[in-house]
């Protein structure tokens, strides 16, 4: 069986269908869901003299035995 997933962001001002925009401060991150008109300021900042950092992907895949697993659990034994 096959299972899908999706997930959809709506504008945090209007309502309209969006995308999900993440800004890091030393307290923390703050979460914004825009749509193309209300994310303007947002996207402006790509072109601010700054540092960038790509996110990575998350296509990470592993597999455990049952001992890796126990090992994790219980280092030293």
């Amino acid at each position: 069986m096959v299972k899908v997933t999706l997930e959809a962001f709506h504008c945090d001002v209007c309502g309209d269908e969006g995308d999900r925009y993440t800004v890091g401060y030393r307290d923390g991150m703050k979460i914004l869901d825009r749509c193309p008109r209300h994310a303007t300021k947002l996207e402006a900042l790509r072109n601010e003299k700054g540092d960038w950092q790509a996110s990575s992907p998350r296509s990470e895949f592993k597999v455990s035995s049952i001992d890796e697993i126990k090992q994790k659990k219980n280092p030293g034994q």
